[in-house]
């Protein structure tokens, strides 16, 4: 059988596609989207979180989502004396941890009931 006509209509789609992706990043670039692209991933990569995890809290507490403030447990990734370290703890527990200094803003959790 004769398969040529199947191969060139893959390497037509790969084609296609890494032109698209191409393109996307060219935009990206361009729009100045790219530098909120990576400032995004490199939460993902980076041995420490602290500075997304204050932005979420802080989200919380100016949208007053006292709930998930209060209650919702936090993955902290963060170097103290050159150790990595990790905590698993919530905006309201981590607002008094020395590494954070006052960053966060307070919200009352006295009527909330964490279960």
């Amino acid at each position: 059988m004769n398969k040529r006509g199947f191969e060139m209509a893959w390497s037509t789609l790969v084609a296609m596609v890494l032109a698209i992706f191409l393109i996307v990043v060219l935009i990206m670039y361009f729009t100045g989207a790219w530098k909120s692209f990576i400032d995004n991933t490199k939460a993902y990569f980076s041995s420490s979180n602290v500075d997304n995890v204050i932005q979420g809290c802080n989200i919380w507490q100016g949208s007053d989502s006292s709930y998930n403030f209060c209650c919702e447990k936090q993955n902290v990734k963060y170097s103290l004396d050159g150790k990595k370290q990790e905590l698993i703890i919530t905006c309201k527990e981590l607002e008094n941890k020395t590494f954070i200094s006052g960053r966060i803003k307070s919200l009352d959790c006295g009527g909330i009931s964490c279960s």
